[in-house]
C-alpha cells in the first residue's frame, strides 16, 4: 500500500479523485505548512479500525476457538513438550 501526501489547497480542489484513492485502500494524508493533519481512509479501513476488540482475555480465545481450524482427533502426544524447556537448573541469583 502507497501513501499520498496533499496539501489542504490540492485536497480541496481534488477531493473526488482523493475520494476514488481512498476507496482503492490508499489512505491520503492531507497537510498544512508541510505537517500532516488528517488522514482520508475508505469506510473499509475505518470500519476495520473502529470495530470494538474482545474486552477479556476470554472472550478473545473464544473468538480463536471458533475461528481455529483444526482437526477434531488431533491431539497431543506424550513427547510433544520434550525439548521446549532446556534441562539446565538455571543462573543461581544472589539472595
Amino acid at each position: 500500500m502507497h501513501s499520498k501526501h496533499y496539501s489542504i489547497a490540492e485536497s480541496k480542489n481534488r477531493l473526488p479523485a482523493l475520494i476514488h484513492e481512498a476507496e482503492n485502500d490508499e489512505p491520503i494524508f492531507i497537510h498544512r505548512r508541510g505537517k500532516p493533519v488528517a488522514v482520508l481512509l475508505s469506510l473499509e479501513i475505518y470500519t476495520r479500525l473502529t470495530q470494538k476488540r474482545p474486552r477479556s482475555f476470554t472472550q478473545a480465545y473464544d473468538h480463536f476457538q471458533a475461528s481455529w481450524q483444526h482437526e477434531p482427533d488431533a491431539a497431543l502426544a506424550e513427547d510433544d513438550f520434550d525439548n521446549v524447556r532446556d534441562s539446565a537448573l538455571g543462573r543461581n541469583p544472589p539472595l
